[in-house]
Formats: C-alpha cells, sequence, structure tokens
C-alpha cells in the first residue's frame, strides 16, 4: 500500500469514527422501542437513515424536547446519508435551541468543516471543547482544530460603527482645578463634552508553514476614529510579523516583531516598535494559559517627555464551563520609563469577563477592570506625584444567526473611569457603539 494511500485511509477511518461518535451520543434506546420517535432513534442506531428520516418525518413535535429530539435524528441522519447541507440548518436550530450542548456543537462543527466554511467550523469545535464530549469526540475535535490551522494562510477582519460617547477627550468635568494651591477656572473647551465618532478598522494577515512545527506570519492593521471636531481624531496603523513555533497540540511560543504609527488631530503623534513573546498552553480540553511578555519602544513628534520605553508582562487564563458559558480573567504590569520622571511610572492592571450565549443565538461578551498608575515624579506644574486609579465596564452583544451581506451586526455599551491624586486628570466616559463587523 502506498503512503499516499494509508493517509487516505486513516482520513477515512477518522470521518467514519466521527459518524459513528455522532451517533453513539444518543442515549440507549431499547430494541423493542415503543413510539415512532423512539423507533427512529433505533433505526438510526442500525445504520438505515433512511428509514429513520420516514419515521420522522411524519412527527408532529409536542413539547419543546421531542423537537430537539426530532431535529437531531433527521440532522444526523442525513449526515450518515453524506448529506451535510440538508443537515446544517436543522443543527444550526439545535444550537440555538440548546446552545450549551456539546454535542450539537461538535456535530455542527463538523458539517460546517465538511462545507469548507473553516471560521465558523472552528468556532463551534472550540466550544464543543468546554463540556460534554467523549474523549473520542475530544480528539476528533482538536486534530480538526489543528487541520484547521495548517490549511489557514489568510486571516483578517473589517468593521465600522457610528460610537457615541459622554466624554472622547477624556477631560474632567470639574470647573475649577488647583494650580501652585490658586484656584483656576477651566474653560468649556477643556471640560468634558459630549461626541460621536466614526470608528474604522481592519486587519490582513497572511501566513505559511515553514516545517511541520514553524509558520511565519506578516500583517498589517489600521484603525481610525473620526469626529467632527478633529482635535479628537485618532488613527493608526501598523505592521506585525510573527514566528509560532507549535511544540504539540496543547503548547504553542511565540515571537513576534511590530511597528506602528500614530495621528491625533490630524497630526503625527508617535512612532513605536516591539518586541513580544507569548506562551500558550491548553490545560485540558476547556483551559487555556497565556504568558507574555514585551517591550515597546516609543517616540514622539510633539512630546520628548514621554518618549521612552516600556517593559510588559501579562498572564491571561480563559475556561469554559459550558459550550455555552466561558470565563476568563488577565492580570498584568507595564513599567514604562520616560525622559521624564513625570511620564515614567508603573501601571498595574486585571481584569475579568466572561462570554455566553443565549438560547435563540443571542450573544454577549463582559467585562470588568481595574487598574492602578504610580509616577516616578511630580508633574512640574502641579509639584505632585501623580498616582490614579481608572476602572473599566464592558458589554457586547450580537446574534449568531443575524447577518448583513455577511457583516454581523454588534452592539457595544462601555464605562471607562479614572481618579487621580490630581483632579485635572479625572475624568468619566459612558460610551456605545452600533455597527458591522466581519472576520475571516
Amino acid at each position: 500500500m502506498s503512503a499516499r494511500s494509508a493517509s487516505k485511509g486513516r482520513r477515512g477511518s477518522k470521518r467514519g469514527l466521527a459518524l459513528a461518535l455522532v451517533c453513539a451520543l444518543f442515549s440507549a434506546v431499547p430494541a423493542a422501542a415503543q413510539t415512532p420517535l423512539e423507533r427512529a432513534e433505533h433505526l438510526l442506531r442500525a445504520r438505515q437513515p433512511a428509514a429513520a428520516l420516514a419515521q420522522v418525518e411524519a412527527l408532529t413535535a409536542r413539547t419543546a424536547a421531542e423537537r430537539e429530539r426530532i431535529l437531531w435524528v433527521a440532522a444526523a441522519a442525513h449526515i450518515q446519508r453524506k448529506a451535510p447541507a440538508t443537515a446544517l440548518p436543522l443543527l444550526e436550530a439545535l444550537v440555538s435551541a440548546d446552545p450549551a450542548s456539546a454535542r450539537y456543537r461538535f456535530a455542527l462543527g463538523r458539517v460546517l468543516l465538511d462545507l469548507g466554511r473553516t471560521d465558523r467550523a472552528r468556532h463551534h469545535l472550540e466550544r464543543a471543547l468546554d463540556g460534554g464530549l467523549e474523549p473520542d469526540a475530544q480528539l476528533i475535535a482538536l486534530e480538526d482544530l489543528e487541520r484547521i490551522e495548517r490549511t489557514r494562510k489568510w486571516s483578517g477582519h473589517f468593521r465600522f460603527a457610528l460610537a457615541p460617547d459622554s466624554n472622547p477627550a477624556a477631560r474632567t468635568s470639574d470647573r475649577q482645578v488647583e494650580i501652585g494651591g490658586l484656584p483656576f477656572t477651566l474653560g468649556e473647551s477643556a471640560r468634558a463634552q459630549p461626541g460621536t465618532g466614526l470608528d474604522i478598522g481592519g486587519s490582513l494577515h497572511h501566513g505559511h508553514w515553514i516545517t511541520n512545527r514553524l509558520r511565519v506570519s506578516a500583517g498589517g492593521h489600521a484603525s481610525a476614529l473620526l469626529y467632527r471636531d478633529q482635535a479628537l481624531t485618532d488613527i493608526r496603523i501598523g505592521a506585525v510579523g510573527r514566528l509560532d513555533w507549535q511544540a504539540d497540540a496543547h503548547r504553542k511560543f511565540t515571537v513576534s516583531l511590530r511597528a506602528g504609527t500614530r495621528w491625533r488631530g490630524g497630526k503625527p503623534y508617535s512612532d513605536e516598535i516591539g518586541l513580544n513573546l507569548a506562551f500558550a498552553r491548553r490545560i485540558g480540553p476547556a483551559t487555556t494559559l497565556r504568558l507574555e511578555a514585551g517591550r515597546t519602544v516609543i517616540r514622539h513628534d510633539s512630546f520628548a517627555s514621554a518618549d521612552g520605553h516600556s517593559d510588559s508582562a501579562a498572564v491571561q487564563v480563559r475556561h469554559g464551563i459550558t459550550p455555552a458559558l466561558s470565563v476568563h480573567a488577565t492580570a498584568g504590569v507595564i513599567r514604562t520609563q520616560a525622559r521624564a520622571a513625570s511620564e515614567s511610572g508603573t501601571h498595574v492592571l486585571a481584569g475579568i469577563g466572561a462570554d455566553l450565549t443565549f438560547p435563540g443565538g443571542l450573544m454577549a461578551g463582559l467585562s470588568a477592570s481595574v487598574g492602578r498608575d504610580v509616577r516616578d515624579g511630580p508633574e512640574p506644574l502641579f509639584g505632585t506625584v501623580r498616582r490614579d486609579v481608572s476602572y473599566g465596564l464592558g458589554a457586547r452583544f450580537s446574534h449568531r444567526d443575524v447577518r448583513l451581506g455577511g457583516f454581523a451586526p454588534v452592539v457595544t455599551l462601555s464605562y471607562k473611569g479614572r481618579r487621580s491624586t490630581l483632579a485635572i486628570h479625572d475624568y468619566d466616559r459612558f460610551g456605545a457603539s452600533l455597527g458591522l463587523t466581519r472576520a475571516f
């Protein structure tokens, strides 16, 4: 037997095993099944999909649970008949009805993969690993995810949104501040004012596997937050090159080199270059640990006192509780060394979040964060060392089944705030955005 024939045999055996697992995910049904639905399930386990379909097509569901059983039998029968396109809408309906079901996610992910829709397949296979899969099914899901990654060459995203904000310039709402012990009244333009921006962004990356374990990739990204008041406009562009070393199915090392430039108020603001190291490890099927460290060197066009470099380290943990609920936590520290002591300091941050999918297809992402920033020296104008505490809350909503021209509508809500030993740096911001996004 040739190596190619052996490879085809292995792929065929995996597909057969996956098909058997889909069917085995049914609860055991007695041979002497009494109801038409039980007979259809028994026929499916006996690999008689045509007969099973004939049974369920004549049935009318009396309860939501019975409707799920009928859809599941019909979907699995079409999979047995090698008709994934026919099974697809049935499985999508099942996942919408019960997003916490690992077996529905697993079956949907494999059908999408058979149809060449790898991005959506990856999402559902990853969620299926968050709980409830048999060990053999977990192994197949991991192998499918690796195969998707190895065949993926281009990736990217595009988004645009309207973004109203109560305080886009992050200014204080206080009318008076003290400088040198004397009170000064702030003009209207120096205080918090609302504004609505147009948020546009995108990225594009291309990757290639040099060896079985080493992948090289390069790409670019750009974002623009545009306001009628040009002083608030913020534009960024950047490029990145990276090497990924896939040690095994559970461990990955990454080295990336990045460069970027920024414009604020229609004028050049800063340029930066950075080096990042990262290590990611899957701890069991539902938990991922990620460690990062990096250095960034930055130069400003008209703010030389802030020129310098920053070193950062962070740890992130994600855990899937069910296919419909995952939680994540982040902690990190950034040490900045600038020309001026008032611009140097240490920033410590922590955050938590959760991603949820509700019956019907609604998806939500929730996040909360807190940070503390302590500067090394006093601000020259105030003669006081600045110490800040910052807060953030965020919520993101979308619907799994809603698309407009291939784009997903997304609604976000946010709050950002800061309290400082220098009151002029205090602020509160309430924001929202309504837009469309697409990833590939």
